[in-house]
């Protein structure tokens, strides 16, 4: 027992160390698979450079060896100086050749080992890494569809119980209420036109506060000022937003799937995206026969607000968010 808590007490330090590993075992890998690669580069340039002097040995020994088997017998001094002729066969023809070849197989292995070693070495490595990824992936991609189901149902559950405006104010993270004066209006009869009716009311309208720190629900979401080809004129911005959703669902026709990344790049807002977003949507997207069937971008006009005095806000604006249909994880889908 006492062996037994002493190797306990040598042991219990190095966990941690063992599962630091563990969790990084895909880079541990990566980098011993290219040790092991420049390792069999280096071991192939001392193979080259010595390889001419083992098969020039090689050749020298059976050329040797074909003389004494045309002479017949062959001819050593021993140490006092007497010359000393031994009959050479036909059988100790082949012994010998035999001999040579095994000798010159081994030296050439010698040479040529550490290469075949380290070339398979990073092999082991890069395949044993590539399937540890490959298994955490398809644990992340299981726990995000778990975690999406989760959410769409949660969703459902704020619609059914408190309403749409209820769940579009949660998603978009609407954090602040605005109070807007409004007229009742009635249709002109004679002239058709829509005219405010009665005094002005006021009604509450539930819009950002911060839109510097608006932190939106939808993990696809970007903001209109985002895109690339942006310009002040909104009818312009709508038509260039519909040209770029036209050409996204034809390349997702042609393709067959369509990964939400190469829809970023297309409205040019890569620069604008986190890290983690831009990581996040090489692995979302669009599958042929999943989802509503197409891509669509929908737009979105968020009602903001700076400045309150007495409780009504000094300046309302609208911040454009565009927001994506897409089904989520992709690559588990794509046949």
């Amino acid at each position: 027992m006492k062996l037994f808590g002493q190797l306990t007490n040598v042991v219990k330090p190095l966990a941690p160390l063992a599962t630091k590993v563990k969790v990084n075992s895909p880079t541990v890998l990566l980098v011993s698979g290219s040790i092991c690669v420049v390792g069999a580069i280096v071991a192939a340039h001392h193979a080259g450079r010595k390889i001419d002097e083992v098969l020039d040995v090689h050749k020298a020994q059976v050329d040797n060896l074909k003389e004494i088997k045309e002479a017949g017998e062959y001819r050593e001094t021993d140490e006092e100086g007497n010359e000393i002729v031994t009959e050479f066969t036909p059988e100790d023809y082949k012994k010998e050749l035999t001999h040579c070849y095994i000798s010159t197989a081994w030296d050439l292995t010698k040479l040529y080992g550490p290469v075949v070693v380290g070339g398979a070495g990073a092999i082991v490595c890069y395949v044993s890494g590539n399937r540890i990824l490959a298994k955490r992936l398809a644990g992340m991609t299981a726990a995000y569809q778990i975690v999406q189901e989760k959410f769409m149902t949660y969703r459902g559950n704020v619609v059914k119980d408190l309403g749409l405006d209820a769940d579009r104010k949660y998603l978009l993270g609407l954090d602040d209420t605005y109070k807007e004066k409004y007229y009742d209006t009635a249709i002109d009869e004679k002239t058709g036109e829509v005219k405010n009716v009665g005094k002005a009311k006021t009604r509450d309208i539930d819009v950002v506060s911060d839109v510097k720190n608006w932190d939106m629900a939808s993990p696809y979401a970007i903001r209109l000022t985002d895109c690339g080809d942006l310009t002040k004129d909104m009818q312009y911005n709508v038509m260039w937003l519909s040209n770029v959703e036209k050409m996204a669902n034809d390349k997702f026709d042609w393709k067959g799937y369509l990964t939400l990344y190469e829809v970023y790049e297309a409205l040019g807002c890569l620069n604008s995206l986190s890290t983690e977003a831009e990581k996040m949507s090489h692995q979302v997207g669009w599958v042929k026969g999943r989802g509503d069937g197409d891509v669509r971008f929908n737009l979105v006009m968020v009602p903001t607000v700076c400045g309150f005095k007495d409780g009504i806000a000094g300046n309302l604006s609208e911040v454009g968010l565009i927001d994506f249909n897409c089904i989520g994880t992709i690559w588990d889908k794509v046949a």
